[in-house]
């Protein structure tokens, strides 16, 4: 037996609600509009839906490590020069030093 309220159909059990609520979310509908097509009291329906989202378990975000890379800044550079010449070089070289000594050894 349908019990009817102001605006249409009361939700009276939990089965009742539960069909009435996916009902409406597969219409695709707002709220209102599905209860007035509907005959259900929006008012009832909402109270119901309310009610089981505060019944659910809240779901947390799930927390994901991220770990940033470091990067890899090598402990030396080895430059190749002709006549089987390498000059070796540290990470905090300076240029204008460096292409001195190339120009250097590749003169001698």
């Amino acid at each position: 037996m349908d019990v009817r309220g102001k605006g249409g159909r009361l939700v009276r059990t939990a089965s009742q609600g539960e069909e009435w609520e996916a009902a409406w979310r597969v219409s695709g509908k707002g709220l209102s509009a599905w209860c007035r097509e509907n005959d259900v009291a929006w008012y009832s329906l909402r109270q119901w839906i309310q009610k089981r989202e505060k019944q659910r378990p809240r779901q947390l975000p799930q927390l994901v490590e991220l770990r940033m890379a470091s990067p890899e800044v090598p402990s030396s550079y080895e430059i190749g020069l002709p006549k089987g010449r390498t000059l070796t070089v540290g990470p905090s070289f300076d240029d204008s030093t460096v292409a001195r000594l190339v120009h250097l050894l590749e003169r001698t």
